[in-house]
């Protein structure tokens, strides 16, 4: 789990910098939304085959994390995700606020699962924090771009 959660932060980092400006181009946006979105099934994926008690889930280049320190992963990707979606909002695609949406999907299963496998992370506060505060912002991004119809159709982790 935590060398999954780092490596895609890596291919997040490389796909949006530091200092990255808004995505307005429909085009790029749609470009760049699919690369997270893509990032977001691996991580998803990824998450189905943890079992609960596995040693090797809090790995990380040789080295073994603790509770606290899965959590900073968690959030970190998930706070990058969240960014990359406010990056490309004022795209104005309807397309880009679908996919949007399904990454929001994506980390809801990922929530569930971190739940499954890893319950002591799941409960720290700021991976609570984080999921909430991922579901507001994606949904407001989602409304904002298609209106409150298909946010209403969100069951986010609350």
């Amino acid at each position: 789990m935590a060398s999954i959660f780092s490596s895609i932060q890596s291919k997040m980092d490389e796909l949006i910098p530091a200092g990255t400006q808004p995505i307005n181009d429909p085009g790029l946006a749609l470009t760049t939304v699919s690369s997270v979105f893509d990032f977001s099934n691996i991580v998803n994926t990824a998450m189905d085959t943890f079992d609960a008690g596995d040693e090797s889930l809090f790995v990380c280049d040789g080295k073994k994390l603790d509770e606290v320190q899965m959590a900073e992963k968690v959030v970190q990707l998930w706070q990058s995700f969240g960014n990359a979606a406010s990056l490309v909002k004022g795209s104005g695609s309807g397309t880009v606020a679908e996919v949007v949406h399904m990454i929001a999907f994506n980390l809801e299963l990922c929530s569930e699962d971190i739940s499954r496998v890893a319950q002591g992370v799941a409960k720290l506060p700021n991976v609570v924090e984080a999921a909430k505060a991922n579901k507001d912002l994606m949904a407001g991004i989602v409304d904002s771009m298609l209106g409150s119809a298909l946010v209403d159709s969100l069951t986010l982790t609350e």
